[in-house]
């Protein structure tokens, strides 16, 4: 758990490349998580490899979909999400929201890139 601490910039560890687990935390200390736990994102980004059955490989592992995710990341939209920036947010193995999207692919006359959202909330838009 302390890998998520470290990746969401709410810790540095001791060093470069430990962390102190048995050391004792100062109130300063806690005081300076809880500030930074709150100013982290729940999102992570993620470039799109390609999507097939309902999995999504990325930049960063494979993931499924949910009901709520299952509209945007569809096979139908393969050909436009491939290379696209999204923001998400993970549970388990499992992309259960979309919080920004970047879709990169260029498409042509002769080859369109459509995405077809049917009505999916991506929550970062106003």
């Amino acid at each position: 758990k302390v890998a998520a601490l470290y990746e969401n910039g709410v810790t540095s560890g001791t060093g470069p490349t430990t962390f102190n687990s048995n050391a004792n935390v100062t109130r300063g200390q806690i005081a300076t998580f809880i500030v930074k736990a709150e100013e982290a994102t729940a999102y992570t980004e993620l470039t799109i490899e390609g999507i097939s059955n309902n999995t999504i490989q990325t930049n960063k592992g494979t993931y499924t979909s949910t009901s709520n995710t299952t509209t945007i990341f569809s096979t139908e939209n393969t050909n436009a999400l491939i290379g696209a920036t999204v923001k998400v947010k993970i549970e388990g193995n499992q992309i259960t929201g979309v919080n920004a999207l970047t879709l990169n692919a260029s498409g042509t006359a002769s080859d369109p890139k459509v995405f077809n959202g049917k009505n999916a909330a991506i929550t970062g838009l106003q």
